[in-house]
């Protein structure tokens, strides 16, 4: 299938989506609305992510701008990209930077040169590049995501490369006709892809058109093809030559443009990608609306059962679930109390133990910087200066990422105790918070509730150190560690420390930047112990967000309850004419979903 037949696919289940959820709205039944609206969001947001990945100097530049079809990111740039940078569709041309510090500016594309290099003073504060292109491929849902080389000295350029891998659909791994498959690519395919379990990797070499001979390119993609079996048997090599390409794209040449084995490449990725969505709409959106349209027909069946009950069997029931519905509302309290005091206890502790910036490669790098023969003592300046400010940017993110992992055992064990108590109001809970499974949902309720599908449960704080950092920054007045003005701190450093630069002044300078480090590093824990209600409060505040789902249930619970008890008599007349008329909507429902899951199949 491709990708117009995908979408087309894509489309029709959003459209049963949308008259299920205005058929729930009729109804009554909030919390399935919510689910349809959830899941419909989920389907819009289909993305095709494919991250490229290859050392520096290895034509990754060159082959996305082929793969777009323009020059898009200029190749000056990538040769020492500073962030990532995600393209993806859009109507005209656009850049926008967006920062660490959670602050964002746009600039016109052909700026990029200048703004995605390591040159640019705000290297050091970048998060990540969005660029949009009006290009079909784009257009179709793929984003491709450009990254800095793997070999990339920098450590927090390198950690957020290696951080975007396990979030990617796919990986292109980008390799050199002049420099086939060296050790250290090796290494990285071993342990910065592979043990992720990617399922979709290309493996593009790049440059063919540098080579002489088909003889000469046939033995480079011969070689690298004997290495990629060692580790990946079977694997998907291809040779292109994005130089070859453009070119013929610009010279209206379509023979030029095959022969660049561009063509083939995009025509397999393309097909790769719709498979590997395909598979996941038919395990996951199918499946799960299914699960939605069989509670919606149990809703149903249950409006009707009321129908057969007195007046004040009715009121009794309302009183009950009103009754239930406010002890929720204060256990959902205490359990945020207690999420408060233990986050609190965290960030003390955290704040007042005996951790410091890591010294590890500290020497070596400070000596490779006053080694540099090429380097003016303002450059030299420089470069310490952001040695010292990704020290501490990585000493903070491993504070962060320590907090987190501490936090989420608790966020998970308060997760399971609420939806167990939601589930004595409705089994969905139950289902949401992992501790009742499906079976939970096939067991009739003494309330009768109507128990949809799985709804999602407290999620695990599972936030990149990175993006927990951005979220704290504007609670600390450190928050210039994500801003980049340690860079400016760094380069106020007493000019004793850094005014004669040779290997014989080494000792001296490592001396006094580890001092500094260590400074810097009890500024950081002090500011964190001055903050750590605030910050409590705001990690608090990113768990609550995972009891929305279950406090649907809740609301949605309230509003049966209301209106139990507002109806009269008369109203039974009416609500059946209208169950009767939601119950053949629901089956025709049925029946069309069952039609795309034959089509589905074939």
């Amino acid at each position: 299938m491709n990708l117009t037949a995908f979408r087309a696919f894509q489309g029709r289940l959003r459209e049963l989506i949308g008259e299920a959820g205005r058929l729930a709205e009729e109804l009554g039944f909030s919390a399935l609305v919510q689910v349809c609206q959830d899941l419909d969001r989920r389907l819009a947001a289909e993305r095709f992510t494919v991250a490229v990945l290859g050392e520096i100097k290895r034509g990754k530049s060159s082959l996305i701008n082929a793969l777009l079809g323009a020059e898009v990111l200029p190749k000056a740039a990538l040769v020492c990209t500073a962030a990532l940078c995600i393209i993806r569709h859009g109507v005209a041309p656009r850049a926008v930077i967006q920062y660490r510090d959670g602050g964002q500016r746009e600039v016109p594309t052909a700026d990029l040169q200048q703004v995605a290099t390591k040159k640019n003073p705000e290297a050091g504060n970048l998060a990540h590049i969005e660029v949009e292109y009006p290009l079909p491929l784009l257009a179709e849902g793929i984003v491709l995501v450009d990254t800095p080389g793997v070999n990339d000295t920098d450590e927090i350029r390198r950690r957020l490369t290696e951080e975007f891998i396990p979030r990617s659909d796919g990986v292109l791994f980008v390799l050199n006709a002049g420099q086939p498959f060296s050790d250290s690519e090796m290494r990285f395919l071993t342990t910065g892809i592979l043990r992720h379990h990617i399922r979709k990797l290309w493996f593009v070499v790049n440059a063919l058109d540098r080579l002489a001979t088909d003889d000469e390119r046939e033995e480079a993609l011969a070689y690298c093809q004997e290495q990629i079996d060692q580790v990946l048997p079977q694997a998907r090599l291809y040779g292109v030559s994005a130089k070859t390409y453009l070119e013929g794209r610009r010279a209206q040449d379509p023979q030029r443009m095959a022969v660049s084995g561009i063509p083939d490449f995009l025509e397999s990725l393309t097909r790769d990608l719709v498979a590997s969505r395909w598979e996941g709409l038919i395990d996951v959106p199918l499946g799960l609306f299914g699960s939605f349209l069989a509670e919606l027909e149990r809703g149903i069946a249950w409006e009707a059962s009321l129908l057969e009950k007195s007046a004040t069997q009715r009121a009794e029931m309302a009183s009950q679930l009103e009754a239930e519905c406010r002890s929720l509302i204060e256990e959902k309290g205490r359990l945020t109390q207690r999420f408060l005091n233990e986050a609190e206890s965290l960030v003390y502790e955290i704040a007042r133990g005996p951790a410091r910036p890591s010294e590890e490669g500290l020497s070596a790098a400070i000596c490779l910087i006053l080694q540099d023969p090429k380097a003016s003592e303002a450059d030299m300046q420089q470069r310490l200066g952001h040695l010292y400010h990704d020290r501490l940017q990585s000493y903070l993110q491993a504070l962060i990422q320590d907090l987190h992992r501490r936090l989420s055992p608790l966020a998970r064990q308060l997760s399971a105790e609420f939806a167990q108590r939601v589930g004595r109001l409705d089994t969905r809970a139950t289902m949401a918070g992992g501790s009742g499974g499906l079976d939970a949902a096939k067991k009739p309720l003494d309330n009768g509730a109507p128990h949809p599908m799985p709804l999602p449960g407290l999620p695990e704080l599972d936030l990149e150190a990175g993006t927990l950092l951005a979220r704290l920054a504007p609670i600390l007045s450190l928050g210039l560690l994500a801003t980049g003005n340690l860079v400016l701190a760094a380069l106020a450093m007493t000019p004793a420390l850094f005014r004669r630069w040779g290997p014989a002044d080494a000792p001296r300078v490592i001396a006094g930047f580890r001092e500094r480090l260590d400074e810097g590093g009890r500024r950081i824990r002090d500011e964190l112990f001055a903050h750590k209600s605030e910050i409590a409060r705001t990690l608090a505040d990113q768990m609550l967000q995972g009891f929305a789902p279950l406090m649907r249930l809740v609301d949605d619970a309230r509003e049966r309850a209301r209106r139990l008890a507002g109806e009269a008599d008369h109203w039974r007349v009416d609500r059946a004419r209208d169950l009767d008329r939601a119950r053949a909507a629901a089956a025709a429902l049925v029946e069309r979903l069952a039609s795309l899951r034959r089509e589905a199949i074939r």
